[in-house]
């Protein structure tokens, strides 16, 4: 798994937001993961827009390569991504990024309109949901179709998190399959529960978590979740997005943005995780609450089947009543103790060490290739 000594560099624009974003959890696992593999990470951060006011619109300015200089054991470049999307809005090109003495590869979280000179630049592209059916995101599809082409075109490599996401990528964007890995990530990354949330006995509710987004299928779920019977409440836990119903309903509590720790003993106590997603790229959730000994209800087909592995009840995600008898079937104390049992043998292939070995098996396969220029 040792990787010889490799500097990536990695972006940090969401790294300590408290906003729930899932692209900084996934940026700080990368960074455990490639220190645990023996690399180093290093961190490019934004220096502020408060003082470098213009400073995107010189950048974009012939897309003059920014500088990068370390302070504080990071990188830091004013201004940097912003001036990289309203560049690629104004241009159409990715903003370069020059780093004297820098990492020999760039590992962007997400698809950010960057690129390091003199380095292998690899993104992570998490799904193409916006790519797909309409009514899923409120993104603007052209323009994340024009970024993604953009990126396909100037990578040494391009990775995802699922296979049915790479499939999708690839149909979306008409890639080369041999230029697309699948790099599962880690999501078991305790098995020890925390204290229990003084408010919510465990055990005694069910817990929906993420963004509350169009496709996490929120309405329907709410609608099978009162169908089911079931007595336990169910908790929405997860921060304000693009879905516009009303969500409220006797028995059901929608908490909002709540800190980590928090996030982590709900999940942990839970009677069971309830993820009848319309569309996901990989579905944390589901590997955190297996890991955790939770059972898992999710969508049959797509990413959230490949990802729960046969240790997850699988239920079809647009029918209401089959996911209240998904709901009813998990209230059973025996069924719900065979999906624990299994989904703790499938989390052991998402610990931080298996994901540390996809990644140097992925980085020593690049590090023979010329690095864009």
């Amino acid at each position: 798994m040792h990787l010889d000594p490799i500097r990536v560099l990695i972006d940090a624009r969401w790294h300590g937001r408290g906003d729930g974003s899932g692209i900084a959890g996934y940026g700080d696992t990368l960074a455990a993961a490639i220190h645990l593999a023996g690399g180093q990470a290093e961190r490019l951060v934004d220096g502020g827009a408060g003082a470098a006011r213009g400073a995107w619109r010189r950048a974009v300015a012939g897309l003059h390569p920014r500088q990068a200089q370390v302070e504080t054991g990071l990188w830091r470049a004013d201004d940097v991504f912003r001036s990289a999307r309203e560049g690629f809005v104004l241009t159409g090109r990715l903003l370069p990024l020059a780093i004297a003495d820098g990492p020999g590869l760039a590992h962007w979280t997400h698809p950010l309109a960057l690129r390091l000179r003199n380095a292998i630049n690899i993104w992570t592209i998490h799904d193409a949901i916006p790519l797909g059916p309409p009514g899923l995101t409120a993104m603007r599809r052209g323009r994340h179709q024009r970024l993604l082409r953009a990126i396909a075109a100037r990578a040494d490599h391009l990775v995802t998190v699922s296979d049915h996401a790479r499939g999708e990528l690839i149909a979306a964007l008409g890639l080369d399959p041999a230029r697309i890995t699948t790099v599962m990530p880690a999501g078991a990354l305790t098995t020890d529960p925390p204290t229990p949330d003084p408010a919510h006995p465990p055990g005694s509710y069910w817990i929906a978590l993420g963004r509350r987004d169009r496709r996490k299928n929120l309405p329907r779920l709410v609608a099978a979740w009162a169908a089911s019977g079931s007595a336990r409440p169910l908790l929405i836990v997860g921060p304000d997005g693009d879905e516009t119903a009303d969500l409220a309903a006797p028995g059901v509590i929608v908490t909002g943005w709540l800190p980590p720790e928090r996030v982590a003993a709900l999940l942990a106590h839970a009677g069971g995780l309830l993820m009848p997603s319309l569309a996901e790229g990989f579905g944390l959730p589901i590997v955190e609450a297996m890991a955790l000994g939770v059972p898992v209800l999710t969508s049959a087909g797509g990413a959230t089947q490949e990802v729960a592995g046969g240790a997850a009840l699988l239920v079809d995600a647009r029918d209401v009543r089959a996911i209240a008898a998904g709901i009813a079937a998990l209230e059973n104390p025996a069924t719900a103790a065979e999906f624990v049992a299994r989904g703790r043998v499938r989390a052991a292939e998402f610990t931080l060490s298996a994901y540390a070995e996809r990644l140097a098996s992925l980085y020593r396969t690049l590090s023979g290739g010329r690095p864009a220029v």
